[in-house]
């Protein structure tokens, strides 16, 4: 029987309160037994909320208490004498946070290997966030970085910052996006400069990481209509500009859409937009591909990694994304000619072969432990 222990970066309940449920998520290829989550939290979750992240593995949730700085000492004693209770055959963490050094302490100590991984490029978070937590985090990047045994970054632009702060033993593994989910229904309506609106949709949290901003300030001028899906701390002042500019008939806020009805939006638009400050991955980039749908984003990286060779990539600013808009509506060939491209390269990173790839890490993570034992 193979079994994981996760340790979450952030209590479980947020992930279900955000809908952030993903099938498989922890259990690739169901590749796993048995799952062991240590929720870092003292609100109590059932396995049975949760059990789509650990496919067919039974699942197992052990409510551990909330953490706080003056108890990070006694955590790092209670995970790792968990852990031995446990003994797993290999450990997960998403980091680099508390949760993270906590994993990697209780592989070092059980003699169990730990795979922790790493979705944001913590010096690039620090040139726009100046809040303490972000600097508090350099400790557990050199603690995590040094002694987890793979690190599972989500693109190769990533790699430098991870070895910067000691990382050894880096893989990338994109962040799953699974092209059935977003194949389209139906053939969209052709756009023609004489016709309609280029529809444009953008899907992104509304906080200071993101720039709307620039994507509002590029349609004016342009028989175009702007979807903007997200909330957040930066809500109000989106709405004050779009009301400033007198787009309010040309721009459509939506807080939020479940995660089964994305799909949706990205089939009954002409193109997705991205404008963002700085990125670990961008996974509406890789939906928009997999909806056969052309993107045109900011050159933050890894934003053009993940587009590979396609896509149409523009300067963070207004001027950039309203040139690109306008030849678009110039020249409507080019949707086609993108969406194309774009879905040969998310084929290429589709969230099955994603999968495969981190069960065969695991393999070879489990199997090097057995054979050192020998």
């Amino acid at each position: 029987m193979t079994k994981l222990v996760v340790i979450p970066a952030d209590p479980i309940h947020l992930y279900l309160n955000k809908g952030e449920i993903k099938e498989r998520y922890w259990n690739p290829c169901n590749f796993f037994d048995e799952i062991h989550i240590l929720d870092l939290s003292s609100v109590v979750v059932k396995p049975e909320d949760m059990q789509a992240v650990a496919g067919n593995a039974k699942l197992h949730i052990h409510t551990m208490g909330d953490v706080s700085i003056l108890k990070l000492p006694s955590f790092f004693r209670k995970i790792r004498k968990k852990v031995g209770e446990l003994k797993p055959d290999l450990i997960r963490a998403h980091g680099p946070r508390p949760s993270s050094s906590f994993a990697v302490h209780a592989g070092k100590k059980n003699n169990i290997p730990t795979v922790s991984s790493v979705h944001n490029e913590g010096d690039e978070q620090r040139k726009y966030e100046k809040n303490w937590k972000f600097y508090a985090a350099i400790l557990f990047e050199y603690h995590t970085f040094k002694n987890s045994d793979t690190i599972l970054c989500v693109a190769d632009y990533l790699q430098p910052y991870v070895r910067k702060y000691g990382g050894k033993n880096l893989v990338t593994i994109y962040n799953k996006v699974y092209l059935d989910k977003f194949k389209p229904k139906q053939i969209k309506a052709e756009l023609t400069s004489s016709n309609r609106p280029l529809n444009i949709l953008t899907v992104m949290r509304l906080d200071n990481q993101k720039d709307p901003f620039s994507i509002v300030e590029a349609i004016k001028g342009l028989n175009a209509h702007l979807t903007i899906i997200g909330q957040g701390d930066i809500e109000n002042d989106v709405k004050k500009l779009v009301k400033k500019l007198e787009l309010t008939q040309q721009v459509t806020m939506i807080p939020s859409v479940p995660n089964k009805d994305i799909p949706t939006y990205y089939h009954n638009t002409d193109i997705f937009v991205m404008s963002t400050k700085y990125e670990g991955f961008c996974i509406p980039i890789l939906e928009a591909m997999a909806a056969e749908t052309t993107v045109v984003s900011c050159d933050t990286m890894p934003i053009p990694e993940i587009l590979g060779e396609t896509g149409i990539i523009v300067p963070r600013n207004k001027t950039g994304f309203h040139e690109a808009f306008k030849n678009i509506i110039e020249n409507p060939q080019i949707l086609k000619q993108n969406a194309d491209k774009q879905l040969i390269r998310a084929q290429e990173i589709d969230g099955y072969q994603m999968e495969k790839k981190e069960k065969e890490l695991y393999i070879k993570l489990i199997d090097d432990r057995a054979n050192s034992k020998k």
